[in-house]
């Protein structure tokens, strides 16, 4: 496992890399476009076959989740996740788990104006209109893969700690 942290995360021992900016919720896209640019300068594509983005507010099993995807039949370029369809037709990965592919990480490497619109608010978004100019990108709803995940659940702004699994989302047909 390759841990990327930020300044908010600094004091973690098992961070990798550490990233030099601090992000809120509100600037997740930017922290993921600092991420995938440091990727992209490490050439982590060429080190490893798929990528998993996870919150820091998720319970799961990564042995688990590594030995499922590694027995799936996927396509070069393949985007896994709990996946959504926007008002524009992009298909986009909600919000606290996908993966990638390394093909997927080249090619937004490679793409400039991708790269770019990972910046902004709601990361999942921005990544899924990034990848919407790759019509090579195969998307699989990821359901089964991903559970059991639990994701953490907030309530109105006093503190209400629950972590609920997540749940089965709409699925984006061929």
């Amino acid at each position: 496992m390759f841990l990327i942290c930020d300044q908010t995360s600094a004091g973690f021992d098992d961070c990798n890399v550490t990233l030099d900016g601090s992000y809120s919720y509100a600037t997740l896209g930017f922290k993921n476009h600092d991420t995938l640019q440091h990727m992209c300068q490490s050439k982590l594509f060429d080190m490893y076959d798929m990528f998993v983005k996870v919150d820091d507010d998720v319970l799961y099993d990564p042995d688990h989740l590594s030995d499922v995807i590694s027995r799936m039949d996927i396509a070069e370029h393949a985007m896994l996740g709990f996946l959504l369809l926007d008002n524009s037709n992009v298909v986009w990965p909600n919000g606290p788990i996908y993966a990638y592919s390394a093909s997927v990480l080249r090619w937004l490497c490679s793409n400039e104006t991708a790269l770019n619109r990972t910046r902004g608010t709601h990361e999942d978004v921005r990544f899924g209109h990034a990848l919407a100019l790759n019509p090579q990108v195969q998307y699989y709803n990821a359901d089964d893969v991903f559970n059991p995940v639990y994701h953490l659940q907030y309530r109105s702004s006093r503190m209400f700690v629950q972590f609920m699994q997540y749940g089965t989302c709409k699925n984006v047909e061929d």
